[in-house]
C-alpha cells in the first residue's frame, strides 16, 4: 500500500502520518541535476526507487511531497510498475483557502479519475487522517 501526500510541503504531518500506521516514510524533495543546477524528475525518482529498494514493499510506505504534477506523478507509476506496486490512495489536505494552482487541480484531477483521491479538512486531527486512509484501504481490498 503506497500512500501518497502530495500536496505536503511540510514533512512534519507526513511524518506523523506514518508513525500513526506505523509504516515506512519518505518525505521527498526534488532533486537538482549537479551539471545544469535545473531541477530533475529523473534524479527524484531514481532517489524514490533507491528508497523503495530498500523497504519492504509489501507493507505501507507512506511519501510526501511528491508528485507535484501529472507528469510527476505518471512517472511514479511507471517506477512503481517495475516493483509490481501502484498508489493506494493519494490524500488532498485541504486548508480552506483557495491555494491549489492548475497543476494541482490537474493532478488530483489525475488521481480522482482513478478513485484514489481522498480529500480531508486540514483541521482533522493525524489520527482521525490516518483512520480514514486505513477503512477506505480496507474496503477498497474487500470490494475485489
Amino acid at each position: 500500500m503506497l500512500i501518497l501526500l502530495p500536496g505536503l510541503s511540510s514533512a512534519r504531518q507526513g511524518e506523523k502520518v506514518a508513525a500513526r500506521l506505523g509504516t515506512a516514510y519518505k518525505h521527498v524533495q526534488m532533486l537538482s541535476d549537479p551539471a545544469t543546477s535545473l531541477l530533475s524528475d529523473d534524479l527524484t525518482i531514481q532517489d524514490i526507487e533507491d528508497f523503495l529498494r530498500t523497504h519492504d514493499m509489501t507493507e505501507q510506505v507512506v511519501v510526501s511531497g511528491y508528485p507535484l504534477n501529472v507528469i510527476q506523478a505518471r512517472s511514479l507509476d511507471i517506477a512503481l510498475a517495475a516493483f509490481g506496486q501502484c498508489v493506494s490512495l493519494a490524500v488532498e489536505v485541504e486548508s480552506g483557502k483557495n491555494e491549489q494552482n492548475r497543476e494541482n487541480r490537474a493532478l488530483f484531477r489525475y488521481y480522482r479519475t482513478q478513485n484514489k483521491l481522498v480529500v480531508v479538512d486540514k483541521s482533522t486531527s493525524t489520527s482521525e487522517i490516518c483512520q480514514e486512509m486505513t477503512d477506505i484501504y480496507a474496503r477498497r481490498r474487500t470490494s475485489r
